[in-house]
């Protein structure tokens, strides 16, 4: 058995799965997580006492406990094939995007609040006591040391949104790895089409980790700057 052959006939498909499908919803559901997440960091970190911010934080709470007990498969199906039992009927391009989005914000979420919260809360009095207003307190304290912090948490939750996106195939979304499953029910070589999906799957996350590295060291180079 010839395997570059196959693979050489295939590529051309999974690719296609990858760039149509597969990126642009890792994309979109990042990018709408990492909004939905910093959204309820920030509510959850609010020092205000008022009772419209409690009942915001409590709604937060639950939907963190939520999204992090439910795996990503129930969710997507629980949208896509439970809510039209409601009258709710979305097709399947506004189903994944939800349920990437809603998944990856709680756990951005976390991952933003932790950030803030590592840095010293003597670090913001001592803003306070030199002056600085909530705007450069956030530029020069909070910003620049929570990212720091926080971007290896994103990359991961960059990447683990990535092979997530495998499970659209269950709802019939053409992927990469929708499309290789098709092409290994047509030529009965199921092991060579799924190394080579893995094996593209690994090199974007090796990209993603790559970058993830030069983000850090710019960061930290931000940080001495602002520092100097």
């Amino acid at each position: 058995m010839e395997v570059w052959p196959i693979v050489q006939e295939s590529l051309p498909f999974l690719l296609q799965g990858l760039w149509q499908v597969t990126l642009p919803l890792t994309v979109a559901a990042f990018v709408f997580g990492l909004i939905i997440g910093t959204i309820v960091a920030l509510i959850r970190l609010s020092r205000s006492h008022g009772i419209g911010i409690r009942i915001l934080q409590k709604l937060c709470e639950a939907y963190v406990w939520i999204i992090r007990g439910t795996p990503e498969l129930v969710f997507l199906f629980v949208i896509f094939y439970g809510l039209p039992n409601i009258g709710v009927k979305l097709d399947q391009w506004t189903t994944a995007i939800i349920a990437f989005s809603l998944n990856a914000g709680a756990f951005i979420s976390e991952g933003i609040r932790s950030a803030i919260t590592s840095i010293p809360r003597g670090q913001l009095e001592a803003a306070d006591v030199i002056g600085l207003n909530r705007r450069d307190q956030f530029r020069y304290v909070l910003f620049p040391q929570s990212i720091r912090v926080a971007l290896p948490m994103l990359v991961n939750d960059l990447i683990g949104i990535l092979k997530g996106t495998s499970l659209v195939s269950t709802i019939a979304m053409t992927d990469m790895f929708f499309a290789a499953q098709t092409i290994a029910g047509r030529n009965f070589q199921p092991m060579i089409l799924y190394v080579t999906a893995a094996v593209i799957y690994i090199i974007i996350c090796s990209l993603l980790t790559v970058i993830q590295s030069w983000l850090e060291k710019a960061s930290s180079t931000y940080v001495e700057v602002q520092a100097a």
